[in-house]
């Protein structure tokens, strides 16, 4: 049986601001974030359609304080598989030991009165009282038509102090014991997003991870593995705008962190000020890892998902699909990425990297006037998953840097234009 591993890193916010000169020029522009998880690993025992799983998330919490606490109000974390047609399907009876719960090495425990469910949709979490009080112990509300669960620490009876500033919490729902999760009818790719209420503040910290299910995960003979892989993913901003062959010594990506540009002109490729570096390892002998992408939009746009930037003048429409466009300079109107392999001017990549189309054409960082490409980027409703490259890492690592980029024309509408990318690897193994 195929086992897959996915992480998601913080959102990247790619943002540009148009104004009426003769150039368009873009400044850099104060741009507010909620709070995020600094990273979630999603593992599903299973990926293939319509077929029980048990699911582990692991959350990395913020590092600024916050903990899945009860001191000042209960805080919540809730799990949400996505809705609609062909999708998960939720059971309906759930116990405690459905749910395995860890906070860094503390055992959070579930009894089996402290789980509350409902089956109509809409409805609010209603929880049981704890039966037993203290920081080891949580109650669980499963709301099996909006295939969401919420889970809120007891606290109030001393225990072990829950994790703060970047602590990890582990979250196992198991399927064959009283509930279950059954994966999609239809394979294709599907969110599931993940919140948590701090102090009773809703969906103040918030995360989506991306996950595919197939039509079919099942393996031939293979060797046997005795420890499972890990799969390590780092999102990194590098400043220099020179590449760099890993990811160590630069900046995090966190809630706030943006990538802008300096004065947009028409009469050259436009790059990013900083370069999004991205490596993968792990501990597996030889494990296939693939990154990929998708945006919040479709493309840097006003108005939040209209108004794009990838018309001259008023309008444009969000990319369905992901395409490679070989810019010329003051006619086209195009936004997307490209990966800074170690074939292009200014890059360095460590391992063997594969780029892939459409985000595998000319990246040079310091040259914009030549023959640049970019691969543009769609929601993940209309294209999917984007696969931006690949490598196959053991005890090393891969690294290599994605660069933002835009090209416009003289009769850019004016505005502030943004997007948010979410950007994934995934191994199977």
């Amino acid at each position: 049986m195929k086992h897959t591993l996915y992480r998601i890193v913080t959102k990247v916010t790619i943002f540009a601001t148009v104004f009426l000169t003769v150039l368009g020029a873009i400044t850099p522009s104060a741009y507010a974030a909620a709070t995020a998880f600094d990273s979630v690993l999603m593992q599903l025992s299973r990926v293939q359609a319509s077929t029980i799983t048990s699911s582990t998330f692991t959350i990395n919490l913020p590092d600024s304080g916050t903990g899945w606490d009860a001191t000042t109000a209960s805080d919540t974390i809730s799990i949400t598989f996505a809705t609609g047609t062909n999708n998960w399907t939720i059971g309906a009876n759930w116990t405690g030991t459905d749910f395995t719960i860890l906070d860094g090495s503390t055992s959070v425990t579930v009894s089996a009165g402290n789980v509350a469910t409902s089956a109509t949709a809409g409805t609010q979490p209603t929880y049981n009282a704890c039966l037993t009080a203290g920081n080891d112990y949580a109650t669980v509300f499963v709301n099996s038509a909006d295939r969401k669960f919420w889970f809120r620490r007891c606290g109030g009876g001393g225990g072990t102090a829950p994790n703060t500033n970047g602590g990890n919490i582990i979250i196992t729902i198991e399927s064959g014991g009283t509930g279950s999760i059954t994966t999609p009818a239809a394979g294709n790719n599907y969110l599931v997003t993940l919140d948590m209420a701090d102090e009773d503040t809703l969906y103040d910290i918030t995360r989506q991870v991306a996950t595919s299910i197939i039509a079919s995960d099942a393996a031939g003979p293979s060797g046997v593995q005795a420890t499972a892989p890990t799969l390590t993913f780092v999102v990194a901003q590098d400043t220099t705008g020179t590449g760099g062959a890993t990811c160590s010594g630069f900046s995090a990506i966190t809630a706030t962190t943006t990538f802008g540009f300096n004065t947009l002109v028409s009469t050259q490729v436009n790059n990013a000020t900083s370069t999004i570096c991205t490596t993968v390892s792990s501990t597996n002998s030889s494990l296939t890892v693939r990154v990929y992408i998708s945006s919040q939009y479709g493309g840097l746009n006003r108005s939040s998902g209209s108004n794009f930037i990838n018309n001259a003048g008023t309008g444009g429409s969000a990319y369905s699909s992901a395409t490679q466009k070989t810019l010329t300079v003051g006619t086209n109107t195009d936004d997307g990425i490209c990966v800074m392999d170690s074939g292009d001017t200014g890059a360095s990549d460590t391992g063997t990297i594969t780029s892939i189309s459409p985000y595998n054409g000319t990246c040079n960082y310091t040259s914009m006037t030549g023959t640049e490409t970019l691969g543009t980027i769609p929601t993940l409703a209309t294209g999917g998953l984007q696969p931006v490259w690949t490598a196959t890492v053991s005890s090393n690592s891969a690294a290599t840097h994605l660069l933002p980029r835009v090209a416009i024309s003289a009769a850019t509408t004016a505005g502030t234009y943004t997007d948010t990318y979410y950007i994934t690897a995934a191994a199977t193994f």
